[in-house]
């Protein structure tokens, strides 16, 4: 498993960094629809569908992590303690 909470900054980063993305691939896909007709346009209206879709995934998984990160700290003052008492022993 990776390193803790450095591990799941660094995954935020990069869903928040893909988030960007979409959302200016979005925006490209938009002016070109405004600007094609036809079958073009039909392509232009399933490829925005898809990073529409792609962009809610993206949210998704931002908040998975989150909500990991959340357990991870609620977890580990007992995980830390369980540690020590194991030492202990």
């Amino acid at each position: 498993m990776p390193d803790s909470s450095q591990s799941a900054a660094r995954a935020l980063a990069a869903v928040t960094d893909s988030a960007e993305l979409l959302k200016l691939a979005h925006g490209a896909v938009e002016r070109a629809r405004s600007e094609v007709y036809g079958d073009a346009l039909g392509v232009a209206d399933r490829l925005s569908q898809q990073i529409q879709f792609l962009r809610k995934v993206a949210e998704l998984l931002r908040h998975e992590i989150e909500r990991l990160e959340r357990e991870r700290k609620a977890l580990a003052p007992a995980v830390s303690a369980a540690i020590t008492d194991k030492s202990q022993v």
